[in-house]
């Protein structure tokens, strides 16, 4: 907290006046984020008549927002913290990011519920894994990364999928 009255040039009290901690600021920080990356995702829903223009808008609009927000973005999303209410509040987030994910690839291609939501958990972790090598290689091509991303995400519920005459089923 000292370090953040420091650099925004207020002293320690007036930072305690808007957070109790480092949870609460930590947490602050990264409700701005989501709703920008919401935003855009909302969009990207809103404008994609097909599964592939989906996952490839909303791959862009993550990206952009890593672009915009840069590594510390990753890090509140992925690294642990022993902040209890933030922790809560990014595993809640986390799910709803699932279910919204879940009910888009049910829509679209017919996958049972308990697929959808497994096949979006992991897309959720390698779009982070993703953007994560794109951060820490910066010779390689936003765009290289964002196309493997795509690619990875649509192969997978395509195998599942088929030709569209079987639905995937769990168990």
């Amino acid at each position: 907290m000292e370090r953040v009255a420091e650099r925004a040039a207020v002293t320690i009290p007036v930072v305690y006046r808007h957070f109790s901690n480092r949870g609460d600021l930590l947490l602050a920080l990264l409700e701005e984020y989501w709703h920008d990356f919401d935003r855009r995702l909302q969009i990207a829903i809103k404008t994609s008549g097909t599964l592939e223009t989906l996952i490839r808008a909303a791959t862009k609009a993550y990206f952009d927002s890593v672009e915009e927000r840069g590594p510390v973005f990753l890090s509140l999303l992925s690294e642990r913290t022993t902040a209890v209410q933030f922790e809560e509040r990014r595993r809640s987030r986390r799910q709803q990011l699932v279910r919204t994910w879940a009910e888009q690839f049910e829509r679209h291609s017919g996958l049972e519920t308990s697929i959808a939501e497994a096949i979006s958990w992991m897309m959720n972790a390698a779009a982070i894994g993703a953007a994560e090598y794109w951060v820490s290689h910066p010779k390689m091509l936003r765009q290289t990364i964002e196309d493997l991303q795509t690619t990875l995400s649509l192969s997978f519920i395509r195998q599942l999928v088929g030709d569209g005459s079987r639905k995937a089923r769990s168990g």
